[in-house]
């Protein structure tokens, strides 16, 4: 029988200004609430600088986002109820 148990959920996000690309981001949430691996990478030096308060904004919304989902992991709510949907 084979039995899945997540370890860990992956967010990527993107912070643009306009349609450029100007920051990636990633954290990874361990399935106990813990994290894993975070990065974040200047993608476009000079729109960044020149855009700094929004991009600045951005991560804060992906980190409340990141907050949100650890609040749901440690609950128990989020994996729990997509193995039920999955008939795990």
């Amino acid at each position: 029988m084979l039995e899945v148990k997540p370890r860990s959920i992956t967010i990527n996000a993107k912070i643009k200004v306009g349609d450029v690309e100007v920051v990636e981001i990633y954290k990874t949430i361990n399935a106990d609430g813990s994290y894993g691996d975070t990065a974040q990478t200047i993608v476009d030096t000079e729109l960044y600088a020149a855009n700094m308060t929004q991009c600045r904004e951005d991560r804060q919304k992906f980190e409340s986002m990141c907050l949100d989902i650890q609040d749901k992991l440690i609950g128990g709510s989020l994996l729990d109820g997509y193995l039920k949907d999955k008939g795990e």
